[in-house]
């Protein structure tokens, strides 16, 4: 790992774990994509994570987004 690994802590395993998802969910790294220089050595900046709303992605995702997310992520 360099320097541009970045860390979100939790004390709570499900919470991590929905948020794994979140992150994972196709919708969410299909903005992610549009966000991000995609030519860059370091993809997905601070910057671009911190893009990231998760009170929206929560109102918009479905229980079967995510059920769909982690089958994707096997």
């Amino acid at each position: 790992m360099d320097d541009t690994g970045y860390f979100l802590s939790f004390d709570d395993y499900d919470l991590a774990y929905v948020v794994m998802l979140i992150i994972n969910s196709e919708s969410v790294q299909e903005f992610l994509k549009t966000i991000a220089f995609l030519d860059a050595k370091h993809l997905f900046t601070k910057k671009v994570i911190q893009r990231i709303d998760f009170r929206k992605n929560i109102a918009y995702l479905t229980i079967e987004d995510l059920v769909q997310t982690e089958m994707n992520l096997d």
